[in-house]
């Protein structure tokens, strides 16, 4: 796969145009309550960001074998690093912002 083709108009798929329209890449500078110290709760911006939800995995199109891996195929992540339960479209990151930011 030459990946330098995936940012070129003539294949008609993913621009670098089409990137900065669908994304929110360098959007927002990440802050942080207190990075010196280890804490990466986010603050101002970044707070406000909501996420969408990643679809659960789906094995309908595996072949037969090797069999299916056994376990749970749902992509939800419903707790932060620090154990805080997550809601639907809450920011993204290892951490929630803390109450009030």
């Amino acid at each position: 796969l030459d990946h330098r083709r995936l940012f070129t108009a003539d294949i008609g798929t993913c621009t670098a145009a089409q990137l900065r329209n669908d994304n929110r890449i360098n959007e927002l500078e990440p802050a942080f309550a207190n990075a010196a110290a280890g804490d990466f709760h986010p603050v101002g911006g970044l707070a406000a960001l909501a996420t969408a939800p990643a679809s659960d995995f789906t094995w309908a199109d595996a072949p037969t074998r090797p069999a299916v891996p056994a376990g749970n195929s749902a992509n939800a992540v419903l707790r932060d690093f620090s154990g805080a339960a997550r809601r639907a479209g809450s920011p993204p990151g290892a951490w929630l912002p803390r109450a009030g930011n």
